[in-house]
């Protein structure tokens, strides 16, 4: 999980986003003032295309980058033998 930091995208700063194996998709939190006691104000569901099954696949990781993008990394390689195109990637996602 990672708090968004960067300047790409104004309407992602200070949201925190969470990477998910089981629902292959990103959560990302708007978050409110830390010191109230409902600091979470809106969950917003990424690259989920229905439910548990997500665009890219499984969500392991996600961070900021020092480029002021956000980057994450996908699992879906699960120990086969022959890894496709498409199994472990890291992403950028470039805000529009």
């Amino acid at each position: 999980m990672d708090f968004y930091t960067g300047k790409k995208s104004g309407l992602w700063k200070g949201s925190l986003f969470v990477g998910s194996l089981r629902g292959e998709l990103m959560l990302r939190a708007e978050m409110d003032n830390p010191e109230s006691s409902r600091p979470i104000t809106r969950i917003e569901r990424v690259f989920e295309k229905q439910h548990y099954r997500g665009v890219y696949g499984r969500i392991r990781a996600v961070a900021s980058g020092p480029d002021g993008y956000l980057y994450f990394a996908t699992s879906n390689r699960d120990g086969r033998g022959q890894p496709a195109d498409d199994d472990d990637r890291i992403m950028r996602i470039v805000p529009k």
